[in-house]
C-alpha cells in the first residue's frame, strides 16, 4: 500500500467519523458559538423552530452530493503530491465538523437518526465513484471551483449570522493558521 493510498483511506475514515460521532463533540454546541467551531470555520435558527421534513431531505440531498464530490476529489486532484492530499483531508475534516454541527442544530434528532449516516456514507461513495470514473481536466477544474464556492457559502452561512454569536477572532485565527499551513506546504 502506497503512502498516498493510506492517506486517502485515513481521510475517508476521518470524514466518516466526523459525521458518525459528531454528537459527541458537545463542547462545539451552544451559543455563543464555540471558539473551536469558529476556528474550524476559518478553513441556527432558534431552538424552538425545527425545519420541516421536506426541507431536511432537500438539505440532506444537497450535502450528500457535496460530500460525494469531496470523496471523489480525494482521488482526482490537480496536484498529486502527498502534502496537498494531507492538507485537503484536514481542511475537509474541519469543514465537515462545521457542517455537521450546523445540520445537527437545524434538524435535531432527525439529522442524528438519518442524516449523519447518509453524510458519513457519501464520501465513501465519492471515493468509489472516483475509482470507477475519470473526468476531463476541464471538468475537474470546474468541480474544484464548485467545491470552493460551496465551502465559502457554508462558512459564511455558519459563521456570519448574529444569532450564532460566532467568535470572529477565532475564525480569523483559524483562517490565518490554515493560510500559513498552505504557504508552508506550497
Amino acid at each position: 500500500m502506497t503512502p498516498t493510498t493510506l492517506v486517502i483511506l485515513l481521510a475517508v475514515l476521518a470524514f466518516v467519523l466526523v459525521h458518525v460521532s459528531g454528537a459527541r463533540l458537545v463542547f462545539l454546541g451552544g451559543t455563543p458559538r464555540s471558539v473551536w467551531l469558529s476556528a474550524a470555520g476559518g478553513v441556527p435558527q432558534p431552538d424552538g423552530e425545527r425545519r420541516s421534513l421536506c426541507v431536511f431531505w432537500i438539505h440532506l440531498a444537497a450535502f450528500a452530493h457535496y460530500n460525494v464530490l469531496i470523496g471523489y476529489l480525494l482521488l482526482h486532484r490537480e496536484e498529486n503530491e502527498l502534502r496537498g492530499l494531507v492538507v485537503y483531508a484536514i481542511a475537509m475534516s474541519l469543514h465537515f465538523i462545521v457542517n455537521d454541527q450546523g445540520l445537527r442544530q437545524q434538524h435535531g434528532s432527525t439529522y442524528h437518526l438519518y442524516g449523519r449516516l447518509v453524510l458519513a456514507a457519501a464520501p465513501v461513495a465519492g471515493l468509489l465513484l472516483g475509482l470507477a470514473t475519470n473526468v476531463s481536466p476541464l471538468l475537474l477544474s470546474a468541480l474544484f471551483a464548485f467545491l470552493a464556492g460551496g465551502i465559502i457559502l457554508n462558512v459564511l452561512k455558519e459563521e456570519l449570522p448574529e444569532d450564532r454569536q460566532s467568535r470572529f477572532s477565532a475564525f480569523a485565527l483559524g483562517a490565518i493558521l490554515f493560510a500559513a499551513v498552505l504557504l508552508l506546504t506550497a
